[in-house]
């Protein structure tokens, strides 16, 4: 019967992180997706965010989480994904530390069931969102206290009867190896840590062996980011490996001189405080030897688990829908490629030379580069994006999104099929630009030359300015030159109108200007909107669209 308590202690306290874990989510964890976006910019700040961040969350797997989901995009590279990653581990730590200096000290039981009463009771009547949420963390901490308490007397009761000469041959070594497989199995370092806290306060362990213990519960988090890695990008596959690395690293160090160290520490005189001490320092040991060679050990990793080159996307196969903020942030990195590649199918329709320029802000044109290098037509390659994107959308769109999230895959989704269009509109039209350039008619090159001219201009912009105006003045310059392609366009139109009898162009000309005239109006609207949809809030972009049509 007590070791069924202490399976059941177990289980709430386990089921108890799970709920503090969603509560906090709910609460913060977008406060903690800005830090780790915005802040961890150098391996040093990432181990303060990853050890902060994982101490407030209590959980590791969450914080890498979001830090591979930002080094698939970019957004933080993977020198300071490895400071997060050693900070998550010395964050860890917080979990133990609360219970070694008062876990088990109170009685927790008391404080345990008014939580649960009033989390469980007012998350089931409330309608609140942050409410629910708030309600929902003390529900957790309630659940999370009671099973201590049960795994804290059922610890206590096994052990009167237990006899622990079976342990006594066992080395530092094999004790990690249990360590490491309960964790595995569990799915939690930190249920492993609580195991080992119990049995140290009633006697079925000593320290070195409780030590042991939590060094191997440290490499078993490794093994379940690993699993979660595999079948993932290549960012985060080379995250993960060194999540592997530097657990198992930092384990075979300092095992070897478990027994030392704890001779050392029991001068402290409580052995859960000494136990916890042990825990913190060995990952902090750990963090000092590997977050100086960062940028080395980022450079190692960035020469294996390399990106699939059959791909025309670029963002979208680095990360994984797991943080919808990290994907919809990917989404619109790729809509960058796409506008790029309906403005190389526009010059292609015309036979004009690309201008994607040398340089540019944060290495977006240098990328471009590299991604339209291909031989394959702009058309066919952007379609394929198109395809990839959709598909990426949908993956994204099984996640649980906000309002907002919805709302931004919609614009970007919409963005694309823009962009596809004026494309489409420059592809279908290359055909009567070059039969009206074949028919060699010097009465209708000044408007070829004008309309090739403008387009020129327009498509330099759209690819090179506008994606990297500020919204305000993307806007207005938006307006502008939907206004501006409104009056060339309808000034050309009613030029050719008003000449065509004078030039005496037969019906067959006249047909192939006419629609080369309305599909090039066409297509720079559509790449306008496409642009819109992209770079500006929804209500901009709306808004855009009712003025311009």
């Amino acid at each position: 019967m007590d070791v069924w308590q202490l399976a059941a202690g177990l289980g709430l306290f386990l089921y108890g992180m799970t709920e503090l874990e969603g509560g906090l989510r709910a609460l913060l964890a977008g406060s903690l997706r800005e830090l780790v976006q915005r802040k961890a910019r150098t391996p040093l700040r990432g181990l303060a965010i990853g050890a902060v961040a994982t101490a407030i969350l209590q959980s590791s797997t969450l914080v890498m989480v979001l830090t591979l989901a930002f080094v698939g995009i970019g957004v933080i590279d993977l020198r300071s994904a490895i400071g997060v990653v050693a900070g998550a581990n010395i964050g860890t730590s917080a979990t133990g530390w609360l219970v070694a200096l008062a876990g088990f000290k109170l009685d927790l039981a008391g404080a345990a069931y008014g939580l649960i009463a009033f989390g469980g009771i007012g998350g089931v009547l409330s309608s609140s969102g942050p409410l629910r949420a708030a309600l929902r963390l003390l529900l957790g901490i309630g659940l999370l206290l009671l099973g201590l308490e049960w795994m804290k007397d059922g610890v206590e009761a096994w052990a009167a009867g237990f006899d622990v000469s079976p342990f006594a041959g066992f080395g530092p070594f094999a004790m990690a190896g249990i360590g490491l497989a309960l964790t595995a199995v569990i799915q939690s370092s930190s249920g492993t840590m609580m195991i080992a806290l119990a049995a140290l306060h009633a006697g079925v362990l000593d320290l070195p062996a409780a030590a042991a213990l939590v060094v191997g519960a440290n490499i078993g988090t490794a093994v379940t980011t690993s699993i979660a890695a595999l079948g993932g990008t290549p960012d985060k596959k080379r995250a993960a490996a060194f999540h592997v690395a530097f657990n198992v690293t930092t384990a075979l160090l300092i095992l070897p001189f478990v027994d030392l160290l704890t001779a050392a520490l029991r001068a402290i005189g409580d052995p859960l405080i000494a136990l916890t001490t042990f825990h913190t320092l060995f990952n902090i040991v750990g963090a000092a030897l590997f977050v100086p060679f960062a940028g080395r050990i980022a450079a190692s990793l960035g020469r294996h688990f390399e990106t699939r080159t059959e791909l025309v996307g670029d963002a979208i196969h680095r990360v994984t829908t797991e943080v919808p903020s990290a994907g919809v942030e990917a989404m619109s990195q790729d809509l960058g490629l796409a506008v790029a590649l309906a403005t190389r199918a526009s010059r292609a329709a015309f036979g004009l030379a690309d201008a994607t320029p040398e340089n540019g802000e944060g290495g977006r044109f240098a990328r471009l580069r590299q991604a339209l290098a291909a031989t394959e037509p702009a058309y066919a390659r952007l379609k394929r994006l198109e395809g990839e994107l959709i598909d990426f959308a949908a993956r994204l769109q099984r996640r649980p999104l906000d309002e907002g999230h919805t709302r931004r895959i919609d614009d970007l989704l919409e963005a694309t099929r823009r962009a596809v269009l004026a494309a489409k509109a420059m592809k279908d039209v290359a055909a009567n630009w070059r039969d009206l350039h074949q028919l060699g008619l010097a009465r209708v090159a000044p408007l070829l030359d004008a309309v090739r001219a403008e387009s020129v201009a327009f498509l330099d912009d759209a690819e090179t300015v506008l994606p990297i105006l500020d919204e305000t003045t993307l806007a207005e310059e938006l307006a502008r030159r939907h206004e501006r392609v409104r009056s060339f366009f309808d000034t050309m139109l009613r030029d050719l109108y008003r000449d065509a009898a004078e030039t005496g162009l037969d019906g067959e000309a006249l047909s192939s200007l006419l629609n080369v005239l309305r599909e090039t109006r066409r297509s720079q609207k559509s790449l306008l909107r496409a642009i819109a949809r992209w770079r500006l809030p929804h209500e901009q972009a709306a808004l855009l669209e009712q003025a311009y049509g």
